[in-house]
């Protein structure tokens, strides 16, 4: 099979000489050797590797939650995630308090606005007492019977007016009657005869 054409082109980011198609050169295409060579050449005047304040998306250390809560960047932090950030609200109760917060403890909202990181707005709470305020124990649910033919009990009439029935209608008819499947009423018949 023959191969496609071919131009010999340059790379213009490291001087690498390389074969690219005929047709990628006509749409713009095939202007550096390598991926890493595009990027370099897209990313110049950028730090690539920059963290903390150093990147350029740096935007103060704070960042917001898709929760709601506000977190701050201290990796030094014995709270801090896998991440470096910390919840705001734990930093405001701790220097509330006077003290770190203890593992099973939590800092709670008053007002319920995870925004609202006040001193006065934050209460020390355990997360069991937390978690009881916040979701109280619900009353039993009333079980409502299923309309499910498999699960529902059935109202069934007297044998000898069921069996009069099966002389007049069918059994899909007296099954609709009744409310249940008419495989359920075959072997109702069954048992009475």
């Amino acid at each position: 099979m023959p191969s496609k054409p071919t131009i010999p082109r340059e790379c213009p980011v490291c001087g690498t000489r390389f074969l690219a198609k005929k047709a990628d050169v006509a749409r713009g295409r095939s202007v550096y050797c390598s991926r890493s060579c595009s990027s370099k050449e897209k990313c110049s005047g950028f730090i690539i590797h920059a963290s903390g304040s150093e990147n350029p998306n740096w935007k103060g250390g704070l960042t917001k939650s898709t929760r709601g809560y506000w977190y701050v960047n201290m990796p030094e932090h014995p709270r801090a995630g896998a991440n470096g950030y910390v919840k705001r609200a734990d930093l405001v109760l701790e220097s509330k308090i006077g003290r770190p917060l203890l593992p099973g403890e939590i800092a709670h909202h008053k007002n319920e606005n995870k925004e609202d990181d006040s001193p006065d707005n934050l209460e020390l709470q355990t997360l069991a007492s937390h978690t009881r305020l916040h979701h109280p124990k619900q009353p039993p649910k009333i079980k409502i019977k299923s309309d499910n033919p498999c699960t529902r009990r059935y109202t069934w009439p007297p044998d000898t007016e069921l069996v009069e029935m099966h002389k007049t209608l069918s059994l899909r008819k007296i099954a609709s009657i009744v409310g249940c499947g008419f495989k359920a009423v075959h072997r109702r018949l069954l048992k009475i005869k």
